[in-house]
């Protein structure tokens, strides 16, 4: 205690506030590096999310256009030969959109189920729709009278 008696007030002040400056630059420096690390990882992030929005936004406009082609086709007999088209052309645009995503490698998985649930409707649609509503059970809807269905 005595040490500090012998000290100056001004003294007294400014050694705490010394020690806790020298304390502040060592936890900066040594931090610096996990800082930049940081802000690197964030801007391969934003690089990632940027391109993967387009990616992504073709997708959801490519399935949505499918699916009311599909809705289409159902309700509309001259909606059914651009169906098969539609589909393809969907197809094809997402294979190249799931390419493309394809780079971040977290979303793998996700991009796998959506390959397989999307293969799936295509084939549900081509199986099932343009059987059913084709040319060949068209005159059984006629037969039995059904009249929403307009061939």
């Amino acid at each position: 205690m005595s040490l500090l008696k012998d000290m100056s007030v001004k003294l007294q002040i400014a050694l705490p506030v010394i020690f806790i400056a020298i304390l502040l630059c060592i936890a900066l420096f040594m931090g610096r590096s996990n800082l930049i690390e940081s802000v690197d990882k964030m801007n391969a992030t934003t690089s990632q999310v940027a391109e993967a929005k387009d990616s992504t936004a073709m997708l959801i406009s490519s399935i949505y256009a499918m699916r009311v082609s599909a809705i289409y086709a159902i309700y509309d007999k001259k909606s059914l030969p651009r169906l098969s088209k539609s589909l393809d052309s969907s197809e094809l645009t997402n294979q190249a959109a799931i390419l493309q995503l394809q780079k971040i490698p977290e979303i793998n998985k996700e991009l796998e189920l959506f390959r397989t649930a999307m293969l799936a409707y295509i084939n549900f649609s081509r199986d099932t729709v343009l059987d059913i509503f084709g040319e060949k059970t068209c005159w059984q809807y006629r037969r039995f009278r059904v009249s929403t269905v307009h061939c």
